[in-house]
């Protein structure tokens, strides 16, 4: 008779992180191996894509799994969890890159500005979905290629147009999975239109959102028929501005944004068309800055706590310095522990006050050359710590072979306290023999009394 020893199963160990490659822009093909552990006789595998969750599972072969569906030119994580009758155990995540594709919404919104009669400057963002990275946009008009360039050029000027004429542009955009384009955009030029504009003069900031401006009349133009300006704020840009002035030849601009460049040109319009001057560029004023969230506090020990934040929402100017304010829950004593001038956005608080599982506010104070804005406190508390300052416990005799004893909670418990072990040892008279020091009982606490 032959004796058969099976060891019992476990949990799998040393599964090894799956291999993604990419197969097309829409799918990824993933394959694994055995771990190098299993631990017994594995039943499942289970493919899981980070933040979708389990995409595959199998009992038997194949050891691969192609995911469809996907976006191109997009980064996902997959993790492969083994399984015995016993547990599963998971890889480390791996990371796989879907092929570039065709660009799509190429110049989903086209802009452009009516220079003269022979000029048409035109402008353009990346695609809505560029599918990859943009290498070339070919501008074309009337079906000729007039402008090449990479993924920094979005605008062109075309010019040696002719007055009064109607042209359709194009524009294609390039990745390595292939190119894009756009639907047809028409601009006509105008018939005529004031020209030899200069640009806005005695150009004044006045504070931080508004300007005052003036300028001459265009060298060239209809005497006969009356002049309308209007000053073009980032003109080209998704966040152009358009402030008319009329027939006069000045303007104070308003509700501008602090500290905020802005690229302004002249516009001047007679009834056959509009003419535009060259551009300068103008700064707003600093003033104090707007929407401080509050850190973000977490413990780093019993004694140790870690503090980040971010820049205000609106800075407004240059930030020159934080402050970071500290005080224990349920005062109003706050202290100045820290001024950050310079480098990462992070403050580790090693005080000596801080003192173990205590709870602390922090708030953040940011500055510029105008003011300061103040945030909102952020809460914290420290690890727990081994308790200190314990008293010796009162032994009272009840009996030939009993003791009743009473013991008071630490001084600084450092934590919630989970439990209390009593530990007693028998006294010797002889200093030649060791005691046994033996454990009586532990006593359980429940932290929710506490």
């Amino acid at each position: 008779m032959q004796a058969v020893a099976v060891t019992v199963q476990g949990v799998p160990e040393g599964v090894q992180p799956p291999v993604v490659t990419a197969l097309s822009p829409f799918s990824l093909h993933v394959s694994w191996s055995e771990p190098t552990r299993p631990n017994g006789n594995i039943q499942q595998y289970h493919l899981n894509q980070t933040g979708v969750g389990t995409v595959f599972t199998h009992i038997d072969q194949p050891t691969n799994y192609t995911v469809t569906g996907l976006q191109p030119y997009t980064e996902y994580s997959y993790v492969l969890v083994a399984c015995t009758a016993v547990g599963c155990g998971a890889s480390l995540p791996s990371t796989g890159r879907t092929m570039q594709a065709s660009p799509a919404g190429v110049w989903s919104s086209p802009r452009h500005l009516i220079i003269n009669t022979s000029a048409v400057a035109l402008y353009w963002d990346q695609p809505f979905q560029p599918n990859g990275h943009i290498s070339q946009y070919r501008l074309n008009r009337d079906g000729h290629t007039i402008f090449t360039g990479d993924h920094r050029d979005q605008n062109y000027t075309d010019t040696g147009l002719l007055p009064n004429r109607r042209y359709v542009y194009k524009l294609e955009a390039s990745t390595g999975g292939g190119t894009g384009v756009s639907d047809k955009y028409v601009i006509q030029t105008p018939v005529s239109c004031p020209t030899g504009i200069q640009p806005p003069h005695n150009v004044t900031v006045l504070g931080p959102h508004s300007i005052s401006l003036a300028w001459t009349t265009p060298a060239q133009l209809n005497s006969s028929k009356p002049v309308n300006y209007i000053i073009l704020l980032n003109p080209g840009s998704d966040r152009a501005i358009m402030c008319p002035a009329g027939q006069d030849r000045h303007l104070t601009v308003t509700d501008l944004e602090p500290f905020t460049a802005y690229h302004i040109r002249l516009q001047a319009c007679q009834i056959d068309g509009c003419g535009v001057g060259e551009g300068l560029y103008v700064r707003t004023l600093e003033t104090a800055p707007e929407g401080l969230l509050p850190p973000t506090v977490k413990a780093a020990g019993a004694r140790v706590l870690e503090i980040h934040w971010s820049p205000p929402q609106k800075p407004n100017g240059l930030i020159t310095s934080y402050y970071i304010y500290r005080r224990p829950v349920g005062t109003e004593e706050e202290l100045l522990v820290f001024i950050w001038s310079s480098g990462p956005l992070e403050f580790y608080d090693a005080s000596p006050a801080l003192r173990p599982f205590s709870f602390l506010q922090y708030r953040v104070r940011s500055h510029n050359s105008k003011g300061s804005v103040l945030s909102q406190w952020a809460l914290a508390q420290t690890l727990q710590a081994e308790p200190q300052d314990m008293a010796s416990s009162t032994v009272t005799p009840t009996g030939a072979y009993s003791a009743h004893l009473k013991w008071r909670e630490p001084g600084q418990p450092n934590g919630l306290i989970s439990h209390y072990k009593l530990v007693y040892k028998k006294h010797q008279q002889d200093p030649t023999l060791n005691s046994t020091a033996v454990t009586a009982l532990t006593v359980e606490v429940n932290p929710h009394i506490q």
